[in-house]
């Protein structure tokens, strides 16, 4: 059965075929726009991801640099300790 066939079945033999025409032209349209829809989404999604991507990367080196100026102050306390530990046994 084809597409007009099965149309005017459901629609009636009431329909013309000019109608027929004009439903299928609308039904482009919203493909169509549903479709822009859907890229427009996908875009705002990546530009969304891009900047979580950026955002975690910053936080990332941030906890770096702390976790390296804490080790820093550690390796130094225990230096400085040592010292003092070393005064105190001479």
């Amino acid at each position: 059965m084809s597409i007009i066939s099965t149309f005017f079945s459901v629609w009636g033999s009431g329909v013309s075929e000019k109608s027929f025409e004009i439903f299928w032209v609308h039904q482009f349209f919203f493909i169509d726009f549903l479709s822009q829809e859907a890229e427009t989404n996908a875009k705002n999604m990546e530009l969304e991801i891009g900047r979580l991507q950026k955002n975690l990367e910053q936080k990332d080196q941030q906890l770096q640099d702390s976790a390296f100026s804490t080790e820093k102050v550690y390796t130094f306390s225990i230096v400085y300790l040592s010292s003092l530990l070393l005064f105190t046994v001479i």
